[in-house]
């Protein structure tokens, strides 16, 4: 894997207790709020200000090389100290030990807990405007630690040989950290097209460039083998944002089988936005639950060239919770193909949704 993570942040309403089913592992001192810009559709994280906090992932495993990419919004550049926006390493024990701030010229500074070790010649954000920033962080023991920051596509700052203070990274958080201590006189911040993806694998191990996090919501039933919970339509039952838990499609045990379960539901989806040129990667967001505490398995599968030949590339068969949770898979390649998606097939392919246990 390369590609780990990608969110806009849109498909959760205004509901941030829904980011911590499945998603991030603390969810603090932040809301879901319209886009600053007032033109893009869809909502983004907001921190508050003097409110120290953010939004943690967890890393799928400890990685050594971690690139973080999102899009930063600061209504004015009255940074704190010690209270900036940021984008955060934590160690093993959770503990912040690497940060990529902005001080109050625009200026990025990269700072670890023995002090800062590099500040940008030039500012590189101004207030109230997106830039996307994008930072590479490879760590091992000493100083053998390197570090590049690109904002639009452009390198800001790159410093090697240097320590970090971290050996492998295995959280990343964006926000308003209180890295050492809160002075009090920090800003607003927003953030949206978050993406995370580490030095593994074949594809997007390295910077990706400025990219932006589109959702693809179902549009209409193919297969609907599983069971509306109301109604006769399936895709509208899980387009809804936010998730309305109330209304579900069930895939009920048949004892009387085989089969014991229904065959795979399949929909299709959206469109990419037509100025797409390239995609990175299809992750699929499934929120789903077990009606109790006996077996259950979800797989998610991605159906490409549906009306040629079709080729199903699946994720990971996994055991399921009585919680609703969202699971996530990611698909970097074209299962056709073999190789990147390209736009026209992404909007073709359709998404399946299988019962296995």
């Amino acid at each position: 894997m390369a590609l780990v993570h990608a969110d806009n942040f849109s498909i959760y309403g205004t509901n941030t207790a829904l980011m911590l089913n499945g998603v991030y592992a603390s969810v603090n001192q932040v809301s879901l709020a319209t886009d600053p810009d007032g033109l893009s559709p869809g909502n983004v994280v907001h921190i508050n200000s003097n409110n120290p906090g953010g939004v943690r992932f967890i890393m799928p495993s400890a990685q050594t090389t971690v690139g973080v990419a999102a899009r930063i919004w600061a209504p004015n550049l009255n940074f704190g100290f010690n209270v900036r926006p940021a984008i955060a390493y934590r160690d093993s024990g959770g503990s912040t030990t690497t940060v990529l701030d902005f001080d109050t010229t625009g200026r990025i500074r990269l700072r670890s807990n023995a002090g800062t070790i590099a500040t940008s010649t030039n500012p590189v954000i101004t207030a109230n405007g997106w830039y996307h920033i994008e930072a590479k962080i490879v760590c091992g023991a000493g100083a053998t630690d390197s570090y590049e920051v690109r904002v639009e596509g452009i390198t800001v700052m790159s410093v090697s040989a240097v320590n970090l203070q971290i050996d492998s990274v295995y959280q990343v958080e964006v926000g308003n950290p209180n890295f050492s201590g809160n002075d009090g006189s920090a800003t607003d911040v927003y953030w949206k097209d978050l993406v995370i993806w580490d030095g593994t694998g074949t594809y997007n191990n390295d910077f990706l460039g400025s990219v932006l996090v589109t959702n693809l919501m179902p549009t209409s039933d193919i297969s609907l083998n599983w069971t509306p919970s109301t109604g006769t339509v399936g895709w509208s039952i899980l387009d809804n944002i936010p998730p309305v838990d109330t209304t579900y499609l069930s895939a009920p045990y048949n004892a009387g089988g085989p089969p014991f379960f229904p065959n795979p539901y399949v929909a299709t989806l959206s469109d990419l936005p037509i100025t797409a040129t390239s995609v990175k990667g299809v992750i699929t967001f499934v929120r789903a639950a077990k009606s109790d505490g006996g077996d259950g398995n979800l797989q998610v599968g991605i159906i490409s060239d549906p009306a040629g030949t079709p080729t199903t590339a699946l994720g990971a068969d996994r055991p399921i919770t009585v919680a609703q949770t969202y699971w996530r898979d990611v698909f970097e390649v074209d299962p056709d193909t073999a190789a990147p998606w390209l736009p026209a097939a992404v909007n073709a392919a359709q998404i399946q949704l299988n019962r296995t246990v």
